[in-house]
């Protein structure tokens, strides 16, 4: 967390817009803290795509060094204490498969609990994590992918309608259908859930 923090810091200072994703984004208000949602990472989104560049230096002015690479994102390791950050330069791998407005991400932006840091909006946290579950991994994730999805659900407590019809504007729809049976079978009873698959269809 400390790092997210601070590179977060940092690059705001250049000017540049970062949200917060997954874990990080949601651990303070979905868990009570960071030490209950344990995380292989730290996700960031870089909002300006056309300044990744930049983005990536500033991680590299911090100490930081790449270690990995993706279409959608580099991996960068902090040598002092472990902890690897991930700078996304969009939410999933095959970008431009989705049709994701980066502008429209920003503008939807929240405050992160107890932090400086922003994340997604509600009904875009939680269709990406919907892509994240069942598109970006084939729905072969760990149970704390299908708990961050059901408990956005419970505590964010979202009109559905809203999460639908970002859904359908990104191309995620069946994505989410996929996500609301695999968490279904995973939760257990959720009205949450029920009411969102009747929706879903």
């Amino acid at each position: 967390m400390d790092l997210a923090l601070r590179y977060t810091a940092a690059a705001e200072a250049q000017g540049l817009r970062i949200l917060a994703l997954k874990g990080v984004s949601i651990a303070e208000q979905l868990y009570g803290g960071f030490q209950n949602r344990p995380m292989a990472d730290v996700d960031l989104l870089v909002v300006d795509t056309r300044r990744f560049v930049d983005a990536t230096d500033q991680a590299r002015s911090l100490g930081l060094i790449e270690v990995g690479a993706s279409d959608h994102a580099l991996v960068f390791k902090e040598p002092s204490s472990g902890v690897i950050l991930e700078l996304h330069v969009s939410l999933t791998s095959c970008p431009g498969l989705f049709s994701v407005d980066h502008e429209a991400l920003w503008e939807n932006r929240v405050a992160v609990a107890s932090t400086a840091m922003f994340r997604l909006g509600d009904a875009d946290l939680l269709v990406h994590l919907a892509l994240h579950t069942a598109f970006q991994h084939a729905l072969a994730a760990n149970a704390y992918h299908y708990q961050d999805f059901v408990r956005a659900f419970e505590t964010l407590n979202p009109s559905l309608n809203p999460v639908l019809a970002r859904a359908r504007e990104w191309g995620a729809l069946p994505a989410l259908g996929l996500m609301v049976l695999a968490s279904e079978k995973r939760a257990g009873d959720s009205s949450v859930l029920a009411g969102l698959k009747a929706k879903v269809g």
